[in-house]
């Protein structure tokens, strides 16, 4: 996982496989990283990058719910997603939480 921060954005560009293992040993480097931002910049938006990423699970949509309710879910954005990554979003049901943007080319959460 990688990050990058901007004045209003960290993104944070995932890789690989996001399964239950690998979201549990991921999750207190990103915890630190958001914690931190959010110090910072009480404002900042995240935005979870996965286009490297192949495959989510539900651990890792937990996650995802997770942050959105955290910083907000009108400054929490997915982009880059693959189409196989996309159907598990809304396989899910998620899109009654969150909208497809074309200009982001990710989803929003939105409510």
């Amino acid at each position: 996982m990688v990050f990058e921060e901007t004045d209003h954005t960290l993104r944070c560009r995932f890789q690989g496989d996001l399964h239950s293992a690998n979201c549990e040993s991921l999750e207190p480097q990103l915890a630190e990283q958001v914690d931190t931002a959010l110090i910072r910049n009480p404002g900042i938006a995240l935005e979870f990058d996965l286009k490297e990423v192949g495959l989510v699970t539900s651990v890792f949509l937990r996650v995802c719910i997770f942050y959105a309710r955290k910083v907000g879910s009108k400054r929490f954005r997915i982009v880059n997603l693959r189409e196989n990554v996309k159907r598990v979003f809304v396989c899910s049901g998620l899109l009654d939480v969150m909208s497809y943007t074309d200009k982001g080319k990710g989803f929003d959460v939105s409510g």
